[in-house]
């Protein structure tokens, strides 16, 4: 048996009672997955139960003695449904491809040998399978591509709790207040020295000058690279030093048609503006400002023509190797939260299954700030509720709520119990499991939540 396929385990639990030894979802080798399942009692009572996907293979069902004993009995429990040995040194089932169908049956030591019973000629298996995904979403964000659809918009980025930023459209317009030009070559880079400590995620001290360069991006620490790349390559937002990339595509402002690169730098603020440039060996001229803020805010704003020819990029990465993310559209995404690069959205997740008259113990994950108030969220419906609206952009609900749990999270990382009603009518019903965790100032509603657990009940 391979447990290497997805979902497979052989879990442990042990009661007071007795002892439950589980093969979930484990495989031949092939694409079959079976499920099995034993349970020991104090008093040699061994209980069998089979379920799902059953194999094709010969397999081997019994109790023997071992140690080289010879003689256990051969039992073929698949047409008894109650049976009886004499021999003390135990009894055996080759199973056949097509022979062995789910049940649960039992086995037990009596004063001659053993006995036998099947007790149900089907099982319902309790099962488990994670949905969805939790918040808050990584450290970078991008896009590439047709950037037009960013003409005349604006969007702020605010510092929020979790180390990143929180992303919303904004209604300032291009600052015409542009400054002095910096005179900078093509493929060139200009340093803005800053009157305050400009913090951000990738340097909490703050930065006292950033790197201007020609090509429609910043160095958030100047000195950090002399490189002054034209072409957009989205591996390298992720692995060079922290960027700020508003069009990063290959900008010349040394071409005729050109304005140039201003800078305006004010005790509370510095204005970065690509006013009128124009690609290299293109007629049209492109307009892009970028506002730092001494609170560690940030303003974009984009000009009315926006209509780049190499496929540029926009976006923003804390670099120096962070995880690569997936590119997104940021009219279409806004508002959206980002986190410090390194933290990882809330988990939810689980080593056991759903079954009747038990509680199924839960891992949380990343719990951004403790101690901290968590509910878990459980309801007989799937939904997706986007909480962006209610000033939690990137969570979404994914569970129709008709119960909630609380806890108190003091780390981290921690477990959380969900009991499993004992009534018969549960079995095979599924359940949608959530968490929830009060995180103030990770976002504006100061809530994150984790991805979905989807549970059926079952007997094992």
């Amino acid at each position: 048996l391979s447990v290497a396929t997805a979902g497979g385990d052989v879990p442990f639990k042990s009661f007071g009672d007795h002892a439950v030894v589980t093969w979930r979802r484990v495989s031949l080798g092939g694409s079959e997955r079976c499920t099995a399942q034993c349970t020991l009692y104090p008093n040699g009572r061994v209980v069998f139960a089979h379920a799902g996907a059953l194999p094709t293979a010969p397999v081997v069902i019994g109790v023997v003695h071992g140690d080289g004993v010879d003689g256990p009995e051969i039992v073929d429990v698949s047409t008894d449904p109650d049976w009886s040995t004499t021999g003390t040194h135990g009894w055996y089932w080759v199973s056949f491809p097509g022979t062995l169908t789910p049940r649960v049956f039992t086995s037990a030591p009596t004063a001659t040998g053993q006995a036998g019973a099947v007790l149900t000629t089907a099982c319902m298996p309790a099962t488990s399978e994670v949905y969805g995904s939790g918040c808050p979403t990584a450290g970078s964000f991008w896009q590439q591509g047709d950037v037009s659809d960013l003409a005349d918009t604006s969007y702020r980025l605010t510092p929020n709790a979790a180390g990143g930023y929180t992303v919303t459209a904004a209604a300032a317009s291009l600052d015409p207040q542009i400054g002095t030009a910096t005179g900078i070559g093509d493929d060139a880079l200009f340093t803005v020295n800053l009157p305050f400590a400009f913090v951000h995620p990738s340097n909490p001290a703050g930065s006292t000058a950033v790197d201007v360069c020609s090509n429609g991006y910043l160095w958030l620490d100047a000195g950090a690279t002399t490189s002054a790349a034209y072409a957009p390559i989205a591996s390298n937002l992720f692995a060079e030093p922290a960027r700020l990339a508003l069009l990063w595509t290959d900008l010349n402002p040394t071409d005729p048609l050109s304005d140039d690169v201003y800078v305006d730098v004010r005790p509370d603020r510095a204005v970065i503006t690509w006013n009128a440039v124009v690609e290299y060996g293109r007629p049209t001229p492109l307009t892009a400002q970028c506002v730092l803020f001494a609170d560690g805010s940030i303003t974009w704003c984009f000009g009315s023509q926006l209509d780049a020819w190499t496929p540029a990029i926009t976006g923003y990465s804390a670099g120096n190797g962070a995880a690569s993310v997936a590119a997104q559209a940021l009219a279409a995404t806004v508002p959206f939260a980002t986190s410090a690069e390194g933290q990882a959205p809330l988990a939810l997740s689980t080593a056991w299954t759903p079954v009747l008259g038990e509680s199924i113990a839960m891992t949380v994950e990343n719990v951004p700030t403790t101690p901290a108030l968590g509910l878990t969220l459980a309801g007989f419906l799937p939904q997706s509720v986007d909480l962006g609206s209610y000033g939690a952009p990137g969570c979404t609900i994914l569970n129709s709520l008709e119960v909630s749990v609380a806890t108190v999270h003091g780390a981290s990382f921690g477990t959380v119990e969900f009991p499993i009603p004992s009534n018969p009518v549960m079995l095979g019903v599924p359940l949608y499991l959530q968490h929830a965790a009060v995180s103030p100032g990770t976002n504006a509603l100061g809530l994150v939540v984790s991805n979905g657990l989807r549970l059926v009940v079952g007997e094992f």
